[in-house]
């Protein structure tokens, strides 16, 4: 029983395996594309929103900011490098 459910799972792998080789070739950036692919990964108006709140850098003031609007204080901390360089 255990053989065919191994065959069964091999065959499964090897298919995907062969999906994955047939993709399509990747897209290459030139001058004819660029407007295209700017326009792709620059972010749209609602993907910035984030930009358009305050942000206190000082939590006394978020708190008491919050606690006078009557509004939550989201506090991020993280250890280490802000971009990730660690």
């Amino acid at each position: 029983m255990s053989r065919l459910l191994f065959m069964r799972w091999a065959a499964a792998a090897f298919t995907s395996l062969a999906a994955l080789a047939t993709t399509a070739p990747a897209q290459q950036l030139t001058e004819g594309t660029f407007d295209h692919w700017a326009a792709h990964v620059r972010p749209a108006p609602a993907e910035c929103s984030w930009q358009d709140i305050r942000w206190l850098e000082n939590l006394g003031k978020g708190v008491a900011a919050g606690v006078e609007q009557r509004k939550p204080v989201l506090l991020w901390a993280m250890n280490g490098h802000p971009q990730g360089c660690t």
